[in-house]
């Protein structure tokens, strides 16, 4: 219910931040800290959460799973993706998917394209 209130009864001790969970909390507690509990297997890197470990495991690998659909580029990150596809909506690239969307719509398009898209079971990498 706190989601439609607007609601943040969790605030942090030490900055004051406001969140709407107590599990919110917890990961926002960990930004206070200096452990690293999620060590990388082949460099020496280390994080304090578990998804920051498996995007930089992308680093080490060749896989390029996100694919730009107007160029054929592709890269790592999905915000990488998002920031190149940038460059043909500001340049008005033709409209995807041939189609006449504007750049509003393009940039909508893209969201819904990327939501959900796990790139990890590809890699043989579990989500966890």
């Amino acid at each position: 219910m706190r989601i439609h209130t607007g609601e943040s009864p969790f605030a942090c001790e030490i900055c004051g931040k406001k969140c709407k969970s107590r599990s919110n909390m917890k990961i926002h507690m960990k930004s206070h800290s200096d452990k690293k509990p999620f060590p990388c297997s082949i460099c020496d890197s280390a994080f304090k959460h578990s998804w920051d470990l498996r995007r930089h495991m992308l680093i080490h690998t060749s896989s390029r799973p996100f694919t730009c659909s107007v160029s054929g580029e592709s890269s790592r990150s999905r915000q990488h993706l998002k920031t190149h596809i940038g460059t043909h909506i500001e340049i008005g690239a033709p409209p995807c998917r041939g189609t006449s969307e504007t750049n509003d719509e393009r940039r909508e398009s893209l969201n819904c394209r990327l939501d959900g898209f796990n790139p990890l079971p590809e890699m043989g990498m579990n989500g966890n």
